[in-house]
């Protein structure tokens, strides 16, 4: 059987989604504090899975061209 992303990608976007909502830079709810107080009773992963899940490219983030095959050049 194949492995395929979908619930990675699915479970990357809602978190992104998440902490675009109540993130806010030099405040109080840095992405810690939005991993403390929303991600981890929902979710319960650490906070090093959190910040890869941020950094994870979603179907929004993906270019057209990435689904074409592969060029040399």
């Amino acid at each position: 059987m194949a492995y395929n992303r979908k619930g990675y990608l699915l479970r990357a976007k809602k978190i992104q989604e998440i902490d675009r909502e109540h993130y806010e830079p030099y405040h109080d709810s840095c992405h810690k504090m939005v991993w403390r107080t929303h991600i981890r009773p929902l979710y319960g992963c650490s906070y090093k899975t959190f910040l890869k899940y941020l950094k994870a490219r979603t179907d929004e983030d993906r270019n057209p061209s990435d689904d074409n095959q592969l060029s040399l050049f």
